[in-house]
């Protein structure tokens, strides 16, 4: 590499090598994190979930794209008549 006084740079060996040996010593032989445990809902999260859908008076909730897609169309029209 050639510096722009015209001399050349000379890097210390340790310079050179220290990136490598970083990036090295992040890895390490030890067993990976354990996973989180995909469980069901108990019997506590039920109550507090019947609790909140109580509220509707249907007492089910659908999700339902075709009602999103027609809510998220709205706002686009919604938004070229303002501009």
């Amino acid at each position: 590499m050639r510096a722009p006084s015209g001399g050349y740079v000379v890097r210390d060996p340790a310079h050179r090598d220290g990136p490598e040996h970083g990036l090295l010593a992040a890895f390490n032989t030890e067993a990976p994190c354990r996973r989180k445990a995909n469980r069901r809902p108990g019997d506590t999260a039920r109550a507090e979930v019947a609790k909140l859908l109580a509220r509707f008076e249907d007492g089910e909730v659908v999700a339902s794209l075709a009602y999103q897609a027609l809510v998220e169309d709205m706002g686009r029209r919604a938004d070229e008549h303002q501009q």
